[in-house]
């Protein structure tokens, strides 16, 4: 008889990654990155390189430490939101 292997979902590292960088000199790039390490953590990352500069833009961390208690962490740069206003400003006039 043959042994049938299973892969159990929760066992599993889950890491999603992305980064684009710029083709003319390869000096700037942007990068993010998403983890679930296991059942009770999620952490995602999105910072962009220049030069020698890494600018961290967005940092979230959602942790379960038991049934009634999640911790989390959210940091973002101030001047994201003017950025952001600035750029739906534009695409709506």
């Amino acid at each position: 008889m043959k042994q049938k292997k299973f892969i159990s979902p929760k066992r599993l590292l889950w890491t999603i990654s992305c980064g684009f960088i710029n083709v003319s000199d390869a000096s700037e790039s942007f990068n993010m990155i998403g983890k679930v390490p296991d059942a009770r953590n999620v952490i995602f990352n999105v910072w962009r390189d220049y030069e020698e500069i890494r600018i961290s833009d967005v940092s979230f961390y959602l942790r379960l430490n038991h049934s009634r208690l999640i911790t989390s962490k959210f940091e973002w740069r101030p001047e994201m939101k003017t950025e952001i206003m600035v750029c739906l400003f534009v695409i709506i006039l």
